[in-house]
């Protein structure tokens, strides 16, 4: 899950992408922490700066909890040029 996630927010920064929004699982299980791992760690080996308001926890992992933390992204005018999520079946979705 670690490298996974690693990969695919390298993916989005070798496509110029520099504020990536995190829609993460819950704070357990261990899945959820790696990815949340290799997301922050992609950040950090590209120089871009991890910031906190952009990760957002979703302990149902339901498209409900997408939506709304998607709405608040758009409701506070958050500076996001990309999404780096899982569904709830583990499929990366960008």
């Amino acid at each position: 899950d670690q490298k996974a996630s690693y990969t695919a927010v390298e993916h989005l920064i070798k496509k110029g992408k520099k504020r990536i929004a995190h829609f993460r699982g819950p704070l357990l299980p261990q899945n959820s922490i790696d990815r949340f791992l290799g997301y922050r760690k992609a950040l950090e080996d590209h120089g871009i700066e991890y910031n906190k308001d952009l990760v957002f926890i979703c302990d149902e992992i339901s498209d409900r909890e997408g939506y709304d933390h998607m709405q608040t992204i758009l409701d506070k005018k958050l500076d996001v040029d990309a999404v780096f999520e899982f569904d709830n079946n583990g499929n990366q979705i960008h």
